[in-house]
C-alpha cells in the first residue's frame, strides 16, 4: 500500500485521537492503525525534514510509525505532485485535510482519497457495505446485483483467482454478471483471470476460445484491459480458495463463483475489505504470491 498523507492531516488526527480516548470513533481507531500498525505500506508525507523530525517528537501517530517500521518520507512539495510522481495506482490512499480538485480524477483512477472532514463517514461506508454483503448459499441465491454496493469502491482492477474458471462455462454463467455489478462503467481497469486452466487437460484447446466470450460480452462502455493468466510450476501457496480481488476489498466463495445458482449448499460469499487488519494483512499475502507466481506464467491477452 502506499498512503499520500499531508502533515496538516496527521496533526489533526493525532490531537483527536489524544482528546478523544474512550470516545473514539470506528473509523478514527481504523485510520491510526493503517498508519501506526499497517505493514507492507510506504508513506509519504508533504513537509520537511525537520518538521518531520518535529513531528516525531510532538506526534504520537508519527512516532509509533517511525519506531515500528521504516518510517515516513518526507518529501517537501504538495502532496498533488507527490501523488503524481510516485503511486503505482495499485493500492493507494490519499488523506489532506481539505478536498481538493485532483480528488475526483484520482479515484477514477482506483485512489481512495479522503478529507479530515468526510473520512469518518467514508471509511465507515465502506466498511458496511463490505460487511453487508453475506450471503448464505443454504438458500435460494438471489442474484449478483447486491454486488453492486462495491461499484462506488474506486478500482482499477479485478483478479479472479479460480482454478475451475474455466470449467462448465462458469467464466461467463456467474463471473460476467458479477463482474459487471462490481465495476463501473467508462472507468479503465485492469481484468485478471488467474487460473490453473490445465488441472483439465481437455479445455486446453478451448481456452482462447472461452476466454474471448468472457470478453466479448462487455461492450465498449467497460474499458477493460483482460488477460489470462495461467499460473503453473508455482508450490510455494496453494491457490486453493475462490477469491475476487480488488484494490481494497475481496471477495470470498469457498464453493467456488462456478456454483450452479439454481442450487444450494452449505457454502457462503462474503466481502472483506483492507480497513480490517487480517483481511489487509491476509489479501497482500496471497498477492504477493501471485504476482510471484505470474513471474513464471504463461499470459494470454
Amino acid at each position: 500500500m502506499q498512503v499520500f498523507i499531508e502533515s496538516d492531516f496527521i496533526e489533526k488526527i493525532n490531537d483527536d485521537f489524544q482528546k478523544m480516548t474512550g470516545v473514539r470513533t470506528p473509523a478514527l481507531e481504523v485510520v491510526v492503525s493503517v498508519l501506526t500498525e499497517y505493514g507492507n505500506l510506504k508513506m509519504y508525507i508533504d513537509c520537511s525534514l525537520q518538521k518531520l523530525k518535529t513531528l516525531e517528537d510532538t506526534n504520537e501517530i508519527v512516532a509509533r510509525r517511525i519506531s515500528q517500521f521504516s518510517g515516513l518520507v518526507s518529501l517537501n512539495k504538495p502532496l498533488k505532485e507527490l501523488y503524481e510522481d510516485i503511486s503505482n495506482f495499485e493500492q493507494v490512499i490519499v488523506f489532506t485535510l481539505d478536498n481538493e480538485p485532483w480528488h475526483s480524477e484520482a479515484q477514477k483512477k482506483g485512489v481512495l482519497c479522503f478529507t479530515y472532514s468526510n473520512y469518518n463517514q467514508k471509511i465507515s461506508d465502506i466498511i458496511n457495505v463490505c460487511n453487508s454483503i453475506k450471503i448464505d448459499l443454504s438458500k435460494r441465491f438471489q442474484g449478483w446485483n447486491i454486488f453492486g454496493k462495491l461499484k462506488d469502491i474506486p478500482k482499477n482492477y479485478l483478479l479472479l483467482n479460480d482454478n475451475y474458471i474455466l470449467k462448465k462455462n462458469a467464466i461467463n454463467r456467474n463471473y460476467v454478471p458479477l463482474v459487471k455489478s462490481i465495476l463501473a462503467k467508462n472507468i479503465e481497469a485492469e481484468v485478471e483471470v488467474c487460473t490453473d486452466f490445465l488441472n483439465d487437460r481437455t479445455l486446453a484447446s478451448s481456452i482462447n476460445t472461452i476466454f474471448d466470450k468472457f470478453c466479448s460480452q462487455f461492450d465498449d462502455d467497460y474499458k477493460l484491459n483482460a488477460r489470462l493468466v495461467h499460473l503453473y510450476q508455482y508450490r510455494d501457496l496453494n491457490f486453493h480458495d475462490r477469491i475476487v480481488y480488488s484494490n481494497f476489498f475481496m471477495i470470498e466463495c469457498p464453493v467456488g463463483f462456478n456454483f450452479d445458482t439454481r442450487k444450494t449448499s452449505n457454502s457462503k460469499i462474503t466481502v472483506d475489505s483492507i480497513f480490517d487488519k487480517f483481511s489487509y494483512n491476509r489479501m497482500n499475502n496471497h498477492l504477493r504470491h501471485l504476482n510471484n507466481a505470474k513471474k513464471s506464467a504463461r499470459i494470454i491477452d
